[in-house]
């Protein structure tokens, strides 16, 4: 968790500064659904759960390919995306502009779960050294930890998808967190 906490930042900021199409989408490929309907790419009309599949008539197969893209890309400059649906409904957007990504939403999507998951980590490190040889305090505090994770890396799975993997494991490891910590407090 300490080290998620070290990184997440890092890897959020980095992010922050790749030109920004107005959407932000999934390991998969798919636009999230995630932001606000001022973004450029949202105006345009791409909303989840639309993948990209055409990229300034690029294919894209890779989310790592959509991203090497934008790097090359200038804030204003304007690109075509192609998008396919679930139901392989394909739609062509001729002008999507690059912009920023707003720090309003940086703070909003990123910064507020951070701070909640750092609350988390530091109610748990504290029950841990206070209470770290009881059942329930050991419970609680891996429970916090697991919540940390997945807070301060709910922006990652939308962004960098650095930390998927372990936000899927932090997710599930926090079900039977919790559910340990109900057997066990405020009494077995």
């Amino acid at each position: 968790a300490f080290i998620v906490f070290i990184t997440a930042p890092i890897l959020a900021m980095q992010w922050s500064r790749i030109p920004f199409p107005g959407f932000v989408f999934e390991q998969s490929g798919v636009v999230a659904n995630l932001g606000r309907d001022d973004w450029s790419g949202r105006k345009a009309g791409i909303d989840y759960p639309q993948r990209i599949i055409l990229f300034n008539n690029k294919p894209i197969t890779q989310t790592s390919e959509l991203k090497a893209f934008l790097l090359s890309l200038k804030i204003g400059q304007g690109v075509t995306i192609q998008t396919e649906a679930q139901n392989g409904l394909r739609r062509f957007f001729t002008y999507v502009e690059i912009t920023n990504y707003p720090t309003k939403d940086l703070v909003k999507f990123f910064w507020i779960p951070y701070l909640i998951g750092l609350f988390y980590l530091v109610i748990g490190g504290v029950i841990y050294i206070l209470r770290g040889m009881t059942r329930a305090g050991l419970s609680f505090a891996f429970f916090c930890a697991c919540t940390s994770i997945v807070c301060a890396l709910s922006f990652d799975i939308e962004t960098t998808h650095q930390g998927t993997a372990l936000w899927t494991l932090a997710i599930a490891l926090l079900g039977g967190a919790i559910l340990g910590l109900a057997l066990l407090f405020p009494n077995e």
